[in-house]
């Protein structure tokens, strides 16, 4: 999972691509990426447009 908090652009019509995007750099399944973005809601930094943040979380299994 990864979530992009941003006052805009909104990104609903570029997450496809970043999944996309994301799938060829690291050599996964499109299907095990997942790209969510939210807006600030006018809440400090972000909601004044001063900048973004994002968040990554993954799953990582030892091999044997």
């Amino acid at each position: 999972d990864s979530l992009v908090l941003l006052e805009e652009p909104k990104l609903a019509k570029y997450i496809e691509a970043i999944r996309e995007s994301l799938s060829r750099i690291l050599h996964i399944s499109i299907d095990q990426i997942n790209v969510k973005a939210t807006r600030g809601e006018k809440l400090g930094f972000i909601g004044r447009k001063e900048g973004i943040a994002a968040q990554a979380f993954v799953l990582l299994e030892k091999s044997t």
